[in-house]
């Protein structure tokens, strides 16, 4: 059974200058520094209609190899990008990102649904703890999370 996953993550900023940061590989590879490393990211900045694959190392010694992801669309001018994704013991692995303002500078929300068949609970689980992480690195000012289950 799928699973949604939303973390919300409060920045001091300005949303589009947050978000054309969130469009750049060598942010997101800073960000998962200690936790993550990928072979395979583009080194031009997210575009629309991109599809690549990645091999993810975690911890520095799990390997997780084909990981595709295909950019399906991206709005510069309303600060989202929603991408399809999957790997050989996920399915399904669809992330909306976007950035809008916010009282205190920036609303980052990652909306993840993830169907790993009997495996999405825990794979729900660490999908929140890997977010998590990343807005930690990043330095937000405050990170929440929910996780529900798909209809």
């Amino acid at each position: 059974m799928a699973r949604q996953v939303i973390i919300e993550a409060i920045y001091p900023g300005d949303p589009d200058e947050i978000f054309a940061a969130a469009l750049d590989f060598s942010e997101l590879q800073d960000a998962m520094a200690g936790l993550a490393r990928y072979q395979g990211l583009p080194v031009k900045r997210v575009e629309e209609g991109q599809r690549f694959v990645v091999d993810v190392t975690l911890w520095g010694w799990l390997k997780n190899p084909g990981h595709e992801i295909y950019v399906e669309r991206l709005n510069h001018e309303e600060n989202w990008l929603q991408t399809r994704e999957r790997n050989a013991a996920i399915k399904r692995w669809d992330h909306r990102l976007s950035v809008e303002a916010h009282e205190h500078g920036a609303l980052w929300t990652d909306a993840i649904t993830v169907d790993a068949g009997w495996r999405s609970w825990f794979v729900s689980l660490f999908v929140g703890y890997v977010y998590r992480y990343r807005h930690r690195r990043r330095q937000a000012l405050k990170i929440t999370t929910t996780s529900v289950r798909c209809a």
